[in-house]
């Protein structure tokens, strides 16, 4: 009897979550342009690359700026998890030798107060220096994914460099006098 109610809950699990998942695809059907999802198109292409679908519309400043901005978070997250892996392993040995302590005290034999104090210390301070790295790394990957997202909704509003309908210096007269604005793409 216990199985079979098991076995029901498991199933409503999966039936609630194709509850969502049917009305999340056609949101994102409709939100989306289908031509932004051709295979050949720019979406993809940022999709695969952050950065080279605006190249292909045309925008290179906004592809440097995606491109640019992917790689530093990218490394900053590849360096920011080796050195949390290295805090994290620092302070699963201090934990190690601290329990160890309990052991060797559980079997009659003699630890050394001092030996147990300077351990915590040491396991203390792996302890806080692990949550700066994880920190570190959190931030890292935060700016790595809104990196990634804003390059593909970057790509899926912005139509193809058109040249030809920009102006790049406009003249207006005003009552005041004379207004110049310079405009340029980014």
């Amino acid at each position: 009897m216990q199985i079979r109610r098991e076995s029901n809950r498991e199933s409503n699990k999966g039936r609630r979550s194709q509850v969502w998942l049917r009305p999340a695809a056609m949101a994102l059907l409709l939100l989306f342009p289908t031509h932004a999802l051709a295979v050949d198109s720019a979406f993809l292409r940022s999709l695969i690359v952050p950065g080279l679908g605006q190249a292909q519309q045309g925008h290179y400043t906004r592809s440097a700026v995606f491109a640019g901005a992917a790689v530093a978070t990218g490394v900053g997250l590849f360096i920011s998890q080796i050195y949390y892996r290295e805090a994290a392993n620092k302070l699963y040995a201090q934990k190690h030798i601290y329990a160890s302590y309990q052991e060797t005290l559980n079997d009659g034999g003699v630890v050394s107060i001092e030996d147990m104090e300077q351990t915590y210390k040491e396991m203390e301070a792996s302890h806080n220096l692990a949550e700066d790295r994880l920190v570190w790394r959190n931030a890292f990957l935060v700016g790595f994914v809104t990196t990634y997202a804003i390059n593909l909704v970057d790509v899926l509003v912005s139509k193809p460099y058109d040249p030809e309908h920009e102006s790049r210096l406009s003249v207006e007269m005003t009552p005041a006098g004379v207004k110049v604005t310079k405009a340029f793409r980014f």
